[in-house]
């Protein structure tokens, strides 16, 4: 459910509640489910007629156990709303040309129980551990240039 919080000028605040399914399948082990709860706000800022600002951050958390998870504490997966994920988003779209837009973007994602990482062949951790995990965080730069057709 998405809804306008505020619109005043150039400003925009839209805020979303929601349920969220996503299913993974690593490199190793079975995949497995995660039930969420999401919460959303973005804000857009309308610099002028063809350029547009956009900040957002949304929030899920786990409302089931993660059966084949890993987690270091529990060997039987992730517990309920033990799964917190948080993902932000800072854009600035402008028109180049008539139907062409150029899209710079920052995205960051944040989860507290993230997957095993699948080391190359011969490469051992440092120092020995029972799985290695992927970071918590990770973050992703974008340079786009979209073209609208219609």
């Amino acid at each position: 459910m998405s809804t306008l919080l505020i619109k005043s000028g150039p400003h925009s605040l839209i805020g979303e509640l929601g349920y969220d399914f996503t299913y993974l399948q690593p490199y190793v082990g079975d995949g497995y489910s995660i039930h969420s709860i999401r919460v959303a706000l973005k804000y857009v800022l309308e610099l002028s007629k063809t350029t547009k600002l956009a900040a957002g951050v949304e929030y899920l958390i786990n409302l089931n156990k993660e059966t084949g998870a890993p987690d270091p504490n529990d060997p039987t997966g992730v517990p309920a709303f033990q799964d917190h994920r948080v993902n932000g988003v800072v854009s600035l779209t402008t028109q180049v040309y008539d139907r062409l837009s150029l899209n710079l973007s920052w995205t960051g994602r944040y989860d507290a129980r993230p997957n095993f990482a699948t080391l190359p062949a011969n490469v051992s951790p440092v120092p020995p551990a029972k799985g290695v995990f992927l970071r918590t965080f990770d973050s992703i730069t974008q340079v786009q240039f979209v073209y609208t057709f219609g």
